[in-house]
């Protein structure tokens, strides 16, 4: 099944909590609920799963938990506020950037009806260059530069077009 097909399944027993819980309760309540319902539809989960952050080859200290990690590869991330927000969407593009999953699911108990909204980390941010390697690029860059003035000063890169009846 796509990623969508998955999702949707998701959304949908997300719905079903919603729709009998309504709005009002804590996250964990939701939580809780979502993993009964992830059971009786046997749909594979595994619930606060921890993130680790790493910087420079090391480990860094604290340890984020996904509320959920649904087919091995879809992160869901659980709220109960009355909106979702930038802060929101970032943490979890923060968790598909640590850990390297290609989607994550925002879902929002807390407002009149069920927010949901699926997120992709950026290329980017996932398999950006390491420091070294823009550091590497910069200087390429910049040499390139260089060669170009070097080639317009010797007029090699600047060749005269003759000029035709018609181009007059």
């Amino acid at each position: 099944m796509d990623n969508d097909g998955r999702t949707y399944d998701i959304i949908g027993a997300a719905m079903l909590i919603h729709r009998e819980l309504g709005k009002g309760y804590l996250e964990i309540t939701y939580q809780d609920a979502l993993a009964i319902e992830f059971q009786e539809r046997g749909l594979p989960f595994a619930r606060e799963v921890p993130i680790e952050v790493w910087f420079r080859g090391r480990r860094l200290g604290g340890v984020y938990r996904a509320d959920f990690v649904c087919h091995d590869d879809i992160i869901v991330e659980l709220k109960a506020l009355p909106s979702i927000g930038r802060a929101e969407v970032a943490q979890l593009a923060h968790y598909l950037t640590a850990t390297g999953q290609p989607l994550g699911l925002l879902v929002n108990f807390g407002a009149d009806s069920l927010q949901f909204q699926r997120v992709i980390p950026r290329k980017s941010t996932l398999v950006g260059p390491r420091r070294a390697e823009s550091a590497e690029l910069r200087l390429e860059a910049e040499f390139r530069e260089a060669e170009r003035a070097l080639l317009d000063l010797s007029g090699s890169a600047k060749s005269e077009v003759p000029r035709t009846k018609a181009s007059n």
